[in-house]
């Protein structure tokens, strides 16, 4: 019985499977290519993050044999999710367009190099905030004539970190811009959650190294900026 049961949903669900299928092998395929080129790049990754931010009077230890090796890992890694996106978001959109009249599959459509847009800046917004923190304790330790040791490891994982989760917290816009054009969420109710909106924006800055205040200032104002522009580009 129960071997006829998985036949008859095998038989009527057979193109989803294979559709599903196909999703999966493209997207390792992709996931695969990406990680290989971020372990083929990784020491010149690691040598540009390092010159990037040229630090002065720090100096920058390897304090395990294998720091580079994790290191190289954790960069493929994220490549290989980088070079996923484009391959989800193709099918995404394939999977949802049955589902979405003709005004919304193109806000979609529009939507999605603004979203690569906003991804890259906040890649590069997190890294000029990590430069500037780290200018700035770097003279701090000149100005008080103190010696300062810093982790490879976890001074570039920080970088790579705060870069990454700054690109998307930065989707913010494009997530409500959808949600509220496809009348999920109304304009109304957004405004009036915008306390807890806040609250919720400064515990994620809160968490997000490094933890001083410089820093939380820094990482929660814009994005306290794309929240009320976004209200007021939705606004109707």
């Amino acid at each position: 019985m129960v071997e006829k049961n998985l036949n008859n949903f095998l038989s009527e669900y057979q193109p989803q499977l294979i559709e599903i299928k196909k999703v999966i092998l493209r997207s390792v395929v992709s996931f695969l290519i990406g990680a290989t080129a971020g372990l083929i790049y990784n020491r010149k990754i690691i040598l540009g993050l390092i010159s990037l931010f040229d630090v002065k009077n720090v100096n920058i230890v390897l304090t395990s044999p294998y720091q580079f090796v994790n290191l190289a890992f954790g960069i493929a890694i994220i490549s290989g999710l980088v070079a996923t996106f484009p391959v989800f978001i193709y099918h995404f959109l394939r999977f949802i367009r049955p589902a979405l009249k003709p005004h919304e599959y193109i806000l979609f459509k529009k939507l999605i190099p603004v979203s690569i847009f906003l991804f890259l800046f906040g890649c590069f917004f997190g890294a000029k905030i990590e430069q500037f923190i780290v200018s700035l304790y770097s003279q701090t330790t000149t100005d008080f004539a103190v010696s300062n040791f810093w982790d490879i490891e976890k001074f570039l994982s920080q970088i790579v970190f705060m870069s990454f989760a700054m690109g998307i917290v930065f989707q913010l816009p494009v997530v409500l811009t959808i949600l509220i054009r496809l009348k999920v969420l109304t304009h109304a109710a957004v405004s009036r959650q915008r306390r807890y909106i806040y609250v919720g924006l400064t515990l994620f800055g809160v968490i997000l190294p490094p933890t001083d205040i410089i820093s939380l200032a820094m990482i929660i104002t814009p994005l306290f900026l794309l929240f009320e522009g976004t209200l007021l580009l939705n606004r109707q």
